[in-house]
């Protein structure tokens, strides 16, 4: 649902790039309880990664675009945790990893969709 935010005394932030949201912005909320989402991001992802999105951060914290963008390759992360990969596939199966993986990505300020065309090209290497 988008609503004409009402003015308030307190500071309003997106629940997924941490921003300030302005008194009279408009802004998108999801889920039951998840927090508030402001246009940019509302614009920028879609409404299942939205769910996605906050549904990560619930779980591991942090907000996107929270690390420098140039800091994150998914070819340098997975060399980073591969002691761990195998227990962590062995234990909670690919699935795991994949979610480990997105949220990393989140947090350096890569969408969905960007990080999926990351995996693609490493495959086709």
């Amino acid at each position: 649902m988008i609503t004409k935010a009402q003015n308030y005394d307190h500071q309003i932030k997106c629940f997924i790039c941490r921003k300030e949201i302005r008194q009279r912005a408009t802004f998108y909320q999801t889920g039951v309880n998840y927090g508030i989402v402001c246009v940019e991001c509302y614009k920028k992802f879609a409404r299942e990664d939205l769910d996605l999105i906050a549904n990560l951060f619930i779980a591991f914290g942090g907000y996107f675009g929270q690390y420098k963008r140039s800091e994150f390759s998914v070819l340098k992360i997975l060399k980073a945790i591969q002691k761990d990969l195998l227990s962590i596939y062995e234990e909670n199966g690919i699935e795991k990893v994949n979610i480990r993986m997105l949220h990393k990505a989140l947090v350096h300020g890569i969408s969905p969709k960007e990080y999926i065309e990351n995996l693609k090209l490493i495959l086709k290497e």
